[in-house]
């Protein structure tokens, strides 16, 4: 039984919602949705001004934020033909592995590495300079975001970790580069690889639970006599 905050049951997935084609990744794996919509809000909220200053030469899409769309993927293989359906500038997540350890008797230690990619579109030598700064400006926003567990500027939230039943979350590195391959026309994407630590809540699964593992039994107390007494019934729950 998953023991997870975001809980499946007794390994049953869960239904998507809404739409027959609506994908699965917000219920089966709303951490990791969770973090892409926060991030973005963040990143917009704190670089936004500044990157459109800088891009104002950039055609409508690219010039209006500083991460116009997230991808959250299932795996790493990410295809030219993918890449083309993308509103540049990009934030793109997916799962590396996940870690189990035994914490106690009731809980799992569950700890996931998660690679994130902020990508640049395609840039000519002069708008690299202009805007590959911006890189270093996205890491720090996203490391302060993480410490200080949120930002009132974009959320009113106390503290998105929580909501989103993450633990935990680190940003353990950041290396500079060109994100994807040689775009053509002497054109590249600039961007950033970063990884992600995070742990998640756990707690047990206790849905039906009293149902399947209650139980009753009767105690019957007598006197010297052997005349029944006192009948005890007991009803024992063992999740408490």
């Amino acid at each position: 039984m998953s023991r997870t905050k975001a809980l499946y049951g007794n390994a049953a997935i869960p239904p998507a919602t809404g739409a027959a084609a609506a994908s699965l990744l917000p219920t089966c794996d709303s951490a990791l949705s969770g973090l892409a919509s926060v991030f973005q809000a963040a990143l917009r909220a704190k670089l936004d001004a500044a990157w459109r200053a800088a891009a104002q030469s950039f055609g409508s899409e690219e010039g209006n934020h500083v991460v116009n769309s997230t991808v959250v993927l299932a795996d790493p293989d990410i295809s030219d033909e993918a890449r083309l359906t993308w509103t540049w500038p990009v934030l793109v997540m997916w799962r590396v592995n996940d870690r189990f350890a035994d914490r106690t008797l009731v809980y799992d230690g569950q700890e996931s590495e998660v690679a994130m990619v902020y990508a640049l579109p395609p840039l000519s030598k002069e708008f690299a300079d202009r805007l590959g700064h911006v890189r270093k400006a996205v890491v720090r926003t996203l490391r302060a975001v993480i410490e200080q567990q949120g930002d009132a500027s974009y959320d009113a939230e106390d503290n998105f970790l929580e909501d989103l039943g993450i633990e935990a979350l680190t940003l353990t590195e950041a290396t500079y580069g060109a994100a994807f391959d040689d775009a053509g026309l002497n054109q590249v994407h600039l961007g950033v690889d970063m990884t992600l630590i995070l742990k998640e809540c756990e707690e047990p699964y206790t849905a039906d639970l009293v149902d399947t593992t209650s139980i009753t039994a009767n105690i019957a107390f007598a006197d010297d006599s052997g005349d029944l007494e006192h009948v005890v019934d007991l009803d024992v729950d063992p999740t408490e």
